[in-house]
């Protein structure tokens, strides 16, 4: 009994510990330096290709609903999707200058837009 007693216990710690460790993994930490994509304009990314990589930066002036707003920077405006959950919490007024990571998604019969992967305030 007292061998069982043991294996349930070790299997349970093991399950904390592997929980624990993979909720770290997404608490928003990794590498912080030189990325492989710059930054690009409104203009410049609605004539990408599709699944190019972007980081756009520029404010959120509407939401159109279903978890698409219309982006603006300088040099115009630009459809993209936010899911839920890509906004980790952050509150953004159209006043706040953000900065979105995502890819172009080009469409034959309609503007370029832009899958947000993730979305965060410029300071």
């Amino acid at each position: 009994m007292k061998k069982i007693n043991l294996g349930i216990l070790t299997a349970a710690s093991v399950l904390v510990l592997s929980a624990s460790a993979m909720a770290d993994n997404h608490l928003g930490g990794g590498f912080q330096g030189p990325s492989a994509v710059d930054v690009v304009t409104v203009e410049q990314a609605s004539k990408m290709k599709d699944e190019s990589q972007v980081i756009l930066r520029g404010n959120i002036e509407s939401s159109l609903g279903d978890e698409k707003y219309l982006f603006k920077d300088k040099t115009g405006s630009i459809r993209v999707e936010i899911d839920d959950d890509d906004w980790k919490g952050l509150v953004v007024k159209p006043t706040d200058t953000v900065e979105i990571k995502g890819e172009v998604d080009s469409h034959l019969m309609k503007p370029n837009d832009i899958d947000v992967e993730s979305i965060s305030l410029v300071k």
